[in-house]
């Protein structure tokens, strides 16, 4: 019922939710009055990222097929493969 449901919303019809999913026999009702939520955060920086994963996504060359993929660990001095 929910995947026909799902469907017809996707296709532009309206759906009687509330209905779809059977919240008029268990006496449960949506809430309305939620308040807003920020997602923007452009000033805050909201976790730490390790050095070795700012590296890989990154890095300059993808895997090699004859020496592999130069190790993120590296001090960029000594390479190793």
């Amino acid at each position: 019922m929910k995947h026909v449901a799902r469907n017809l919303f996707g296709h532009g019809h309206e759906v009687k939710w509330h209905a779809v999913n059977h919240l008029l026999k268990s006496g449960l009702v949506p809430l309305h009055d939620l308040p807003t939520y920020p997602w923007d955060y452009p000033d805050k920086l909201l976790w730490y990222e390790p050095r070795v994963s700012i590296e890989l996504r990154n890095r300059e060359h993808v895997s090699h097929e004859l020496p592999g993929t130069k190790q993120l660990a590296g001090d960029g001095i000594n390479w190793c493969w």
